[in-house]
């Protein structure tokens, strides 16, 4: 072995001690244990009841609605918002199915097949809400067409976990109905049957695991509580409990997911609503703790929520969900202003009675995961009268498109501050790793800290009901460009008043009014409220050069219009 490599091995046992290591070690054996033994042969599964010819409209959560020919036809395995997908995604053995990276894709060509359109159909949200006919005939289609473990909806153990949930829902919905024969029941046990023994066989463990670890377990808890079989029955105690030590090492002090964004935490939060509810309805112990805990992820969810109840972007988004969306939250009434921080997530978030604004801190600690992370440290957001001024550009897409998913995710499409040589993300890096310096956790509510090197930025906020002032310090010991963006809403339209002020119009009528000390440059960008979607943005950008040494602040007034 290289020296390089055992030192690279020896550092990385060191970071996560031995007993983690080893714990990894044991699951990965296991899956290659499990691969071996089913890469030659597969398992078909019967139909339950005839497919209808009919054309069949199926509700896909980020995709919208699309309309098959029929159930039998429903394209369970491509991407059919693009021309063609990989054939492998079909009929191949699931472990033999890679998802491209940027290193793989030319990040010049235009966007390519992905694999969450597949993967969000195959959750089948679709059988909720459904006569329990249509239920059946759609999962019958899915049956028949993907034998275990081969094609695209095999791949992932979380995706496995969310199906069953959403089968074992629908099950218990039609409770009762004369349709749901002993023979259908036994047929969809089997199925369930597999999905448990897949996510125990591939468990997605990592040293430092995320939402889809939590998925599996979650998952897992509702087919040991469901199915009437011994083996599963008895662990339902012990899945309950790495449940809950999930939860312990993925929440933050301040009840907030340590993925580093708010999508993600509202994921995790349904995630311990469900997990908590089965453990109820099933009469598993319950600590009075998690429920303090499960106020305090809510309460996160509500003070990120403005007005129209929309949940502010902070980091990644893929829409996903784990059943489908409730209402949206009707329109509340503010009567105060409030001001609160989340030190642990690094985030402040001040409403008043016309404005919702987040300051995003610096905070991180090696042990959180940076795959939904942005390169969002001191950037805000700011919505006035219910309008999106200053926004977090979402994701767009993931592995489908590497440029937009690493553009998104960079500094320069955030309203930040950055020194110049930090505002894009390397080509070169993987699509769910982000490199961060350790932070300790937010300490000044309206004041964000942060350093690049040898340059220290600070930035100050002051808001109130007509005006926001951002005031940035930076000292450097060397020479460096430091580059200021403001990504608008996608409703914002700009008007020139002179080289250092614009007029930010939305409908033709002034909103705000942005005036700044250096000259502004224009560029367009896109932003993406919803996965898959996208709509076109406006950046403005200035910049300057400190000098070694020295000290320079910059002030940015920002006047909201009656």
């Amino acid at each position: 072995m290289p020296k390089y490599y055992f030192f690279y091995y020896v550092q990385r046992l060191w970071t996560i001690g031995l007993c983690t290591a080893c714990w990894l070690i044991y699951y990965r054996f296991k899956k290659a244990y499990f691969i071996r033994r089913w890469q030659y042969k597969c398992k078909r599964f019967d139909l339950l009841t005839k497919l209808s010819e009919g054309p069949i409209a199926v509700k896909i959560l980020g995709f919208g609605e699309h309309t098959f020919a029929s159930t039998n036809g429903i394209s369970w395995h491509s991407d059919f918002f693009t021309t063609t997908s990989p054939p492998s995604w079909a009929h191949t053995f699931f472990a033999a199915i890679t998802i491209p990276s940027n290193k793989q894709i030319n990040i010049l060509t235009a966007r390519q097949p992905d694999i969450k359109v597949p993967w969000e159909l195959s959750r089948l949200h679709c059988l909720h809400n459904q006569s329990l006919e249509t239920a059946l005939a759609i999962l019958s289609s899915w049956m028949i067409n993907n034998p275990f473990p081969y094609g695209v909806n095999w791949l992932n153990p979380m995706e496995v976990s969310i199906r069953a949930i959403n089968i074992i829902a629908m099950l218990k919905t039609h409770t009762g109905n004369p349709a749901l024969t002993p023979v259908i029941i036994a047929q969809i046990s089997e199925l369930l049957r597999y999905h448990a023994y897949f996510i125990e066989s591939c468990w997605e463990v990592s040293a430092t695991p995320n939402n889809h670890y939590l998925t599996d377990l979650v998952g897992y808890l509702h087919l040991c509580c469901f199915l009437n079989i011994t083996k599963y029955y008895r662990k339902r105690h012990q899945a309950w409990q790495w449940v809950q030590d999930a939860l312990k090492q993925q929440l933050l002090p301040d009840g907030t997911c340590y993925e580093g964004s708010t999508a993600y935490h509202s994921l995790v939060t349904e995630l311990f609503d469900l997990a908590l509810a089965c453990a109820q309805e099933h009469s598993l112990s319950i600590n009075q703790a998690l429920y303090i805990t499960q106020q305090k992820m809510h309460e996160f969810i509500i003070d990120c929520t403005d007005q129209t109840g929309n949940l502010v972007l902070i980091g990644d988004n893929d829409s996903g969900r784990i059943c489908p969306l409730p209402s949206k939250q009707k329109k509340m009434a503010l009567n105060a202003p409030q001001q609160k921080t989340y030190p642990f997530f690094g985030l402040t978030i001040i409403k008043n009675s016309r404005c919702f604004f987040t300051l995003r801190h610096a905070t991180y600690s090696p042990q959180q995961p940076t795959g939904h992370f942005h390169r969002d440290e001191l950037a805000i957001t700011l919505s006035i009268d219910e309008i999106p001024l200053f926004i977090d550009p979402g994701s767009y897409l993931y592995t489908a498109h590497p440029q937009w998913r690493n553009a998104l995710r960079a500094a320069s499409t955030h309203t930040t501050v950055i020194p110049e040589a930090h505002k894009l993300i390397p080509r070169n890096l993987d699509l769910f790793q982000l490199p961060k310096s350790a932070s300790p956790a937010a300490l000044h509510e309206i004041q964000a800290r942060h350093s690049w090197e040898k340059i220290n930025i600070t930035r100050d906020c002051s808001l109130s009901t007509h005006e926001l002032i951002i005031t940035d310090t930076i000292t450097s010991n060397t020479k460096e460009i430091t580059t200021w963006y403001w990504h608008l809403g996608p409703t914002i339209k700009l008007h020139a008043i002179d080289m250092h002020t614009w007029l930010l119009l939305h409908e033709q009528k002034p909103l705000a009014q942005l005036h700044g000390p250096l000259p502004w440059h224009v560029q367009q960008s896109r932003a993406s409220t919803v996965y898959g979607a996208y709509e076109s943005t406006t950046i403005l950008s200035c910049s300057a050069q400190t000098q070694q040494g020295n000290k320079m602040v910059q002030q940015f007034r920002t006047t909201l219009m009656r």
